[in-house]
């Protein structure tokens, strides 16, 4: 008999958790400075003084947004967000550079180290404070999909009947443990593969489509259609 989990979904409304946001600064006053006005606006805070720090506390402390000095001593800022949008991974993590440069020059390299924004020193804290409930909505719009993509993810890892996705060029996806059970496959032998080996032979020609294109363009555009085809195990 299998065994199947059922997640209890909590439909209650509950407040958003309060964004996290990393100041990286070498000076101390900047940082207090900045630690003042975000706990006023009702952001959480942690900092870091120089560009390793930065990333021993992004894996730590996962916050939501940075904002990122310049002009650090050993791992400056733009190495410092490399590395950062390396460890993120797919969660989009916003980088804002605060700095005293102000060439276009300056603003080019931030973007290519994987910065979103860039602001001069002195800080207009207006136009911060802008910025950041922009990114407030962006970033919790985010959790929102990625909560939704972990509910749905639950549902699909625990029904009994087999889901395999695969995209227009018909190369499987994903597949879930039931789909492994019932093509007798593991999972990363299956990834990869094209939708037309889980097909038996007795229905490669049926309808005179063929395994390739027309296939694909029959699943693609059945939105709401029952397609029944012989599965291959």
């Amino acid at each position: 008999m299998n065994s199947i989990q059922i997640e209890t979904l909590n439909n209650e409304a509950t407040a958003p958790l309060p964004l996290k946001v990393m100041v990286v600064d070498d000076t101390a006053v900047n940082r207090q400075i900045l630690k003042v006005f975000l706990e006023r606006l009702g952001f959480g805070f942690v900092a870091a003084g120089d560009g390793d720090e930065a990333i021993e506390v992004f894996m730590r402390d996962r916050p939501d947004v940075v904002l990122m000095d310049v002009m650090m001593p050993q791992v400056n800022g733009y190495e410092a967000t490399r590395r950062i949008r390396e460890l993120s991974g797919e969660r989009w993590v916003p980088v804002i550079f605060i700095s005293a440069l102000d060439r276009n020059d300056n603003l080019i390299d931030g973007l290519e180290a994987g910065g979103d924004d860039f602001m001069s020193k002195p800080i207009n804290f207006i136009v911060l404070d802008a910025k950041l409930r922009s990114l407030r909505r962006m970033v919790e719009l985010q959790r929102r999909l990625e909560e939704t993509r972990r509910r749905s993810a639950a549902i699909t890892e625990n029904i009994v009947d087999g889901v395999v996705t695969f995209n227009l060029e018909g190369l499987i996806q994903s597949v879930n443990p039931a789909a492994c059970r019932i093509f007798m496959r593991p999972a990363d032998v299956m990834l990869g593969m094209h939708i037309s080996t889980l097909i038996a032979p007795s229905d490669h020609g049926s309808s005179g489509l063929s395994l390739s294109a027309d296939l694909i363009s029959v699943f693609a555009h059945s939105t709401g259609v029952r397609n029944e085809i012989s599965g291959l195990r």
